[in-house]
């Protein structure tokens, strides 16, 4: 059985310490971060790795930003 990508990029950034996550990778889980808030399941860590990546990266931050607004947009839509 294949482990989603959030439970792999947990445990092999685990296994090296303190984890820090590209920006690519960030972005991915944001992704998954949303589709499993809205379907209602737990996230674990990974949350928390992608919040510290965004407080460090102010090129996220400002991806991040327009992705919640495309997200914002499409929730006022429906």
């Amino acid at each position: 059985m294949a482990h989603p990508l959030w439970q792999i990029l947990l445990k092999e950034h685990s296994s090296l310490g303190e984890p820090h996550l590209s920006c690519g990778e960030c972005f991915a889980l944001l992704e998954l971060i949303v589709d499993a808030i809205l379907a209602g399941q737990e996230i674990g860590g990974i949350q928390e790795m992608a919040r510290r990546h965004l407080a460090l990266c102010p090129d996220c931050q400002k991806e991040f930003a327009k992705m919640l607004g495309s997200w914002e947009g499409a929730f006022k839509s429906e």
